[in-house]
């Protein structure tokens, strides 16, 4: 395969990026602007191709070489200042602001193992809490992985035509197979992403701090510029920060609901549906036009005139997180979770039709409890549940009635209807693994 997409870096001043800071991170702007950083105050802005691996193996932050090759940073082929410059967090991720696209942090090594952590847009600085921590942080850097782009991405129509899989292997010389499973798409997407036959090149971008930065100085404009790193780490760590009030709550609940029936996959997978609606653990979106998560646009245009896909809608479920306030729903797909640890595990359909009543049992449960004040949490986040609705869909019919059928659940999505009038049958896949038990997240109606 003839690859066009590599990896690139180069060394920045404040100057430079000063404006595209400030539109996408003001506080942190501000910060800087006090500080008057000079020349010592390295940045380092680095585009990553989709799929591209940022954190690898041992946690390791992985760069461009000379070549443009991605390698570790204690890699022989690398400057030794830049190694200084950039290996304070233990040849891990320095601290880093995203500035463009999305880079997916997870734990795993092995492409069925993956557990997707935190989806990092733009604005996100990335890596703040290992480097405010003592350097022996909790944070055991050597388990952390990121990569460039949407890391679980699913297209939902099958490609399992084996004409039209044949022509667009041909138009780019592909040396896979074609795919089955949600690990086999995303190597399908990147192999396509990185050819040269792609039509538009997409990179994420981050700008990385030297080590300069966060050394203390004795002037108030340090301090200051400390201090806003310190409020963004909090602001980000409150869930993980009341572990212990959030874990009593579940164990007051569980301790009513527990009987025979509920089993701990159940709950487990009830939690993490819980948490995911208040935006603490992620789920999937559709991926819309903003090409964000990766160069989506460009993919579902060559699935259109080259697989000539035509029967139905080419939808890319892609990781996210769901956001109260902005109107868009989140996807948990139970047989296909982004958090691998104990959940629910795919089993026949009569038998997830059983376990997603029991799930949707136990999350009203919950709402109701909370917001009938049996469970007293009027002050945390978990009060606004009851502005949520959780809508269970599944493939085939359900005959308590309980479910609701899976061909419906993209109805008045206006994402999912502008990927549907691409198709020229106008038609919703909703017969493969991912939504044959689904559930949606998404905000009630005032």
């Amino acid at each position: 395969m003839k690859v066009h997409n590599t990896a690139s870096m180069e060394e920045v001043s404040w100057q430079d990026v000063r404006k595209q800071v400030k539109i996408l991170a003001p506080d942190i702007f501000e910060a800087i602007e006090q500080l008057e950083p000079d020349s010592s105050y390295k940045l380092y802005k680095i585009k990553y191709p989709y799929g591209a691996t940022i954190l690898g193996k041992n946690g390791a932050f992985h760069v461009p070489n000379a070549k443009g090759h991605l390698v570790p940073l204690d890699d022989a082929s690398l400057n030794p200042k830049l190694q200084e410059e950039l290996g304070y967090n233990w040849n891990g991720l320095p601290m880093s602001l995203i500035m463009a696209g999305q880079v997916d942090l997870f734990v795993g090594d092995t492409n069925s193992q993956i557990e997707i952590y935190y989806p990092c847009k733009a604005g996100v600085v990335a890596a703040l809490r290992g480097v405010l921590d003592p350097p022996q942080s909790y944070q055991a850097r050597h388990f952390w992985r990121m990569s460039s782009g949407t890391r679980l991405p699913f297209l939902l129509a099958s490609i399992a035509d084996n004409a039209s899989f044949t022509r667009l292997r041909k138009h780019f010389n592909l040396r896979l197979h074609k795919p089955v499973t949600q690990q086999e798409q995303w190597q399908f997407f990147v192999e396509m992403a990185n050819h040269e036959a792609f039509p538009h090149p997409w990179f994420s971008e981050i700008l990385a701090f030297s080590k300069q930065w966060l050394k203390p100085r004795k002037d108030n404009a340090w301090n200051l510029f400390h201090l806003a790193l310190l409020k963004r780490a909090w602001k980000t760590s409150e869930y993980s920060r009341n572990a212990y009030p959030i874990n009593k709550i579940w164990e007051k609940f569980t301790s009513e609901i527990r009987n025979k029936q509920v089993t701990h996959l159940i709950l487990a997978t009830s939690r993490y549906i819980i948490e995911a609606s208040l935006g603490q653990v992620p789920l999937h979106v559709i991926a819309d036009e903003t090409n964000v998560a990766g160069p989506f646009n460009e993919i579902t245009s060559l699935l259109l005139d080259v697989y000539q896909l035509k029967k139905y809608a080419p939808i890319v479920m892609v990781t996210g997180s769901f956001d109260r306030n902005n109107g868009y729903p989140g996807f948990v797909s139970i047989q296909m979770p982004n958090l691998k640890s104990n959940l629910v595990s795919p089993n026949k359909s009569n038998k997830m039709i059983a376990d997603m009543r029991e799930i949707k049992y136990v999350v009203t449960q919950l709402v109701k409890k909370i917001d009938s004040g049996h469970i007293n949490v009027n002050d945390t986040p978990f009060t606004d549940l009851n502005r949520i609705a959780f809508d269970f869909y599944h493939a085939d019919e359900d005959k308590h009635r309980e479910l609701l059928p899976a061909i419906s659940i993209f109805d008045g999505i206006e994402t999912a209807e502008k990927w549907k009038k691409t198709a020229e049958n106008n038609l919703m896949p909703y017969r493969n693994s991912f939504i044959r038990g689904c559930v949606k997240i998404s905000v009630l109606p005032k």
